[in-house]
């Protein structure tokens, strides 16, 4: 999934892999004088992938307009990162490569996020690369074969209780009108009949054939 009007370039099934193309449209970026800034995220496991090491040691070699964006949720598939990073605070790998160390701020908190992103946009546009750590945690295991969020019950009511979706709503109570928590009701209830909607659609669908496999494949 991409989108070229908005510069959105969409997410790669390859771990890492979008690492070196996000230096790549940073270094277009900058050869072209675009003043344009480049956002990637890429998840705590993938920064012990050599594509992150390659990218950013690039993106500090060639002094590129770019965020790394680290969304650490503490484990890479079913490893808790103690156990696969001899460095747990991942912001620090900047050090390595000569850049910028921003901040280690709190994922859950949609606030905080925004904040430290327009800094960080601020700096990479005028000085260069940097990383930002996002703190955060995932809800569920990354696959049918990571079962070992069930014995992390505690861990993950306490990021639960701090979901960014309830940070924000909590605040736009607290500093809304009485109506407010009676309209983002509302925006729940009207996000759940999409979900439905969707899943019945997709239930009621015809199986794909092979035909629907290859068609547009080759011509």
């Amino acid at each position: 999934m991409a989108d070229r009007s908005k510069n959105f370039w969409g997410g790669y099934a390859i771990v890492g892999g979008h690492l070196p193309l996000a230096a790549g449209i940073a270094l277009e970026s900058k050869y072209n004088n675009k003043d344009q800034v480049v956002l990637c995220f890429v998840g705590d496991g993938a920064t012990n992938n050599g594509y992150f090491h390659e990218a950013v040691n690039m993106s500090a070699v060639w002094n590129l307009p770019v965020v790394w964006m680290i969304e650490n949720n503490l484990y890479c598939m079913g490893t808790p990162i103690g156990v696969s990073s001899g460095q747990t605070e991942l912001v620090k790998r900047a050090i390595a490569y000569g850049i910028k160390e921003g901040p280690r701020i709190d994922g859950q908190d949609i606030f905080e996020v925004h904040k430290a992103s327009v800094e960080a946009y601020a700096y990479a546009r005028k000085h260069g690369p940097i990383i930002v750590e996002a703190m955060t945690y995932r809800y569920e295991g990354h696959g049918v074969s990571d079962k070992l969020f069930h014995s992390r019950a505690d861990e993950l009511a306490k990021f639960r209780n701090r979901d960014p979706i309830t940070v924000l709503r909590d605040h736009l109570i607290k500093n809304g009108s009485d109506m407010t928590a009676r309209e983002l009701d509302a925006f729940d209830a009207k996000a759940k009949a999409i979900v439905e909607e969707a899943v019945e659609f997709a239930d009621k669908s015809p199986i794909p054939t092979y035909d629907d496999l290859i068609n547009h494949i080759y011509a």
